[in-house]
Protein backbone atom coordinates (compact mmCIF):
# COMPACT_ATOMS: atom_id res chain seq x y z
CA UNK A 1 0.00 0.00 0.00
CA UNK A 2 1.23 3.46 -0.90
CA UNK A 3 1.13 5.03 2.57
CA UNK A 4 2.92 2.14 4.24
CA UNK A 5 5.43 1.21 1.53
CA UNK A 6 6.11 4.24 -0.67
CA UNK A 7 5.42 7.32 1.42
CA UNK A 8 8.07 6.50 4.08
CA UNK A 9 10.67 6.22 1.29
CA UNK A 10 9.71 9.68 0.04
CA UNK A 11 9.86 11.14 3.56
CA UNK A 12 13.30 9.62 4.16
CA UNK A 13 14.61 11.84 1.36
CA UNK A 14 12.18 14.78 1.65
CA UNK A 15 11.05 15.09 5.29
CA UNK A 16 9.17 18.26 4.31
CA UNK A 17 7.01 16.45 1.73
CA UNK A 18 3.25 16.79 2.06
CA UNK A 19 0.58 14.51 0.62
CA UNK A 20 -3.07 15.47 0.12
CA UNK A 21 -5.45 12.52 -0.28
CA UNK A 22 -8.53 13.47 -2.28
CA UNK A 23 -11.66 11.39 -2.74
CA UNK A 24 -15.20 10.86 -1.63
CA UNK A 25 -16.06 8.55 1.28
CA UNK A 26 -12.63 7.26 2.30
CA UNK A 27 -12.59 3.83 3.91
CA UNK A 28 -11.86 3.57 7.61
CA UNK A 29 -8.54 1.82 6.93
CA UNK A 30 -7.38 4.79 4.84
CA UNK A 31 -8.45 7.29 7.48
CA UNK A 32 -6.51 5.30 10.08
CA UNK A 33 -3.38 5.25 7.89
CA UNK A 34 -3.63 8.98 7.26
CA UNK A 35 -3.88 9.54 11.01
CA UNK A 36 -0.61 7.62 11.45
CA UNK A 37 1.07 10.12 9.09
CA UNK A 38 -0.74 13.22 10.35
CA UNK A 39 2.43 15.33 10.17
CA UNK A 40 2.76 14.82 6.39
CA UNK A 41 -0.56 13.52 5.06
CA UNK A 42 -3.95 15.27 4.97
CA UNK A 43 -7.25 13.66 4.07
CA UNK A 44 -9.05 16.26 1.96
CA UNK A 45 -12.13 14.20 1.09
CA UNK A 46 -14.25 15.20 -1.92
CA UNK A 47 -13.29 18.46 -3.64
CA UNK A 48 -15.72 19.77 -6.26
CA UNK A 49 -12.96 21.87 -7.85
CA UNK A 50 -9.52 20.31 -8.05
CA UNK A 51 -7.82 23.36 -9.56
CA UNK A 52 -6.84 24.87 -6.22
CA UNK A 53 -5.13 21.71 -5.02
CA UNK A 54 -3.60 21.08 -8.46
CA UNK A 55 -2.13 24.61 -8.45
CA UNK A 56 -0.20 23.84 -5.25
CA UNK A 57 0.93 20.30 -6.15
CA UNK A 58 4.15 19.02 -7.68
CA UNK A 59 2.39 15.95 -9.08
CA UNK A 60 -0.70 13.81 -8.83
CA UNK A 61 -0.14 10.31 -7.49
CA UNK A 62 -2.33 7.51 -8.86
CA UNK A 63 -1.11 4.37 -7.07
CA UNK A 64 -3.91 2.02 -8.16
CA UNK A 65 -3.24 -1.70 -7.96
CA UNK A 66 -6.46 -2.81 -9.67
CA UNK A 67 -9.10 -1.35 -11.97
CA UNK A 68 -9.66 -0.87 -15.66
CA UNK A 69 -10.18 1.83 -18.23
CA UNK A 70 -8.94 5.38 -18.50
CA UNK A 71 -8.92 7.21 -15.19
CA UNK A 72 -10.47 10.63 -15.69
CA UNK A 73 -8.44 11.99 -12.80
CA UNK A 74 -5.34 11.63 -14.98
CA UNK A 75 -6.96 13.65 -17.76
CA UNK A 76 -7.95 16.33 -15.22
CA UNK A 77 -4.38 16.51 -13.90
CA UNK A 78 -2.94 16.78 -17.41
CA UNK A 79 -5.40 19.57 -18.23
CA UNK A 80 -3.93 21.50 -15.30
CA UNK A 81 -0.37 20.85 -16.47
CA UNK A 82 0.19 18.60 -13.47
CA UNK A 83 2.56 15.66 -13.90
CA UNK A 84 1.16 12.25 -12.97
CA UNK A 85 3.02 9.53 -11.09
CA UNK A 86 1.11 6.27 -11.46
CA UNK A 87 1.20 2.52 -11.43
CA UNK A 88 0.71 0.81 -14.79
CA UNK A 89 -2.83 -0.16 -13.76
CA UNK A 90 -3.60 3.44 -12.84
CA UNK A 91 -2.33 4.70 -16.20
CA UNK A 92 -4.05 2.03 -18.28
CA UNK A 93 -5.27 3.53 -21.54
CA UNK A 94 -3.13 6.68 -21.30
CA UNK A 95 0.07 7.30 -23.22
CA UNK A 96 2.94 7.40 -20.71
CA UNK A 97 6.50 8.62 -20.49
CA UNK A 98 8.32 11.74 -19.40
CA UNK A 99 7.50 13.30 -22.77
CA UNK A 100 3.81 12.88 -21.89
CA UNK A 101 4.05 14.02 -18.26
CA UNK A 102 2.89 10.60 -17.02
CA UNK A 103 5.55 8.57 -15.23
CA UNK A 104 4.82 4.93 -14.40
CA UNK A 105 6.33 2.42 -11.98
CA UNK A 106 4.97 -0.60 -10.14
CA UNK A 107 7.85 -1.04 -7.72
CA UNK A 108 7.65 0.87 -4.42
CA UNK A 109 11.24 2.15 -4.67
CA UNK A 110 10.68 3.31 -8.25
CA UNK A 111 7.43 5.08 -7.35
CA UNK A 112 9.19 6.91 -4.54
CA UNK A 113 12.04 7.88 -6.89
CA UNK A 114 9.61 9.24 -9.48
CA UNK A 115 7.89 11.32 -6.80
CA UNK A 116 11.20 12.70 -5.65
CA UNK A 117 12.13 13.57 -9.24
CA UNK A 118 8.83 15.45 -9.60
CA UNK A 119 9.76 17.66 -6.64
CA UNK A 120 12.92 18.89 -8.35
CA UNK A 121 11.97 22.32 -9.69
CA UNK A 122 13.67 22.06 -13.09
CA UNK A 123 12.40 18.53 -13.66
CA UNK A 124 8.91 19.54 -12.56
CA UNK A 125 8.82 22.34 -15.13
CA UNK A 126 9.75 19.85 -17.88
CA UNK A 127 7.12 17.36 -16.75
CA UNK A 128 4.47 20.06 -16.39
CA UNK A 129 5.08 21.32 -19.93
CA UNK A 130 4.91 17.74 -21.22
CA UNK A 131 1.64 17.15 -19.32
CA UNK A 132 0.10 20.28 -20.82
CA UNK A 133 1.16 19.33 -24.35
CA UNK A 134 -0.14 15.79 -23.83
CA UNK A 135 -3.54 17.16 -22.83
CA UNK A 136 -3.70 19.70 -25.66
CA UNK A 137 -2.70 17.17 -28.33
CA UNK A 138 -5.01 14.32 -27.27
CA UNK A 139 -7.73 15.39 -24.86
CA UNK A 140 -8.51 19.06 -25.43
CA UNK A 141 -11.84 20.03 -26.97
CA UNK A 142 -10.09 20.94 -30.22
CA UNK A 143 -8.23 17.62 -30.43
CA UNK A 144 -11.36 15.59 -29.69
CA UNK A 145 -13.50 17.52 -32.18
CA UNK A 146 -10.82 17.08 -34.86
CA UNK A 147 -10.91 13.32 -34.29
CA UNK A 148 -14.71 13.25 -34.53
CA UNK A 149 -14.58 15.30 -37.72
CA UNK A 150 -12.03 12.91 -39.21
CA UNK A 151 -14.02 9.85 -38.16
CA UNK A 152 -17.19 11.19 -39.77
CA UNK A 153 -15.45 12.57 -42.86
CA UNK A 154 -16.14 16.17 -41.90
CA UNK A 155 -12.53 17.33 -41.79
Amino acid sequence: MFLTNVWPLVLANRPDAQLKVVGRNPRRALSDLVAQHADSVTLEGFLPDLNEIFDRAAAMVNPLRFGSGIKLKIIEALSAGLPVISTSVGADGVATGADRGVLVADDDDELAELLLQATDQARNVQLSLAATEHFVSLYSKEAVFARYDAAFGLG
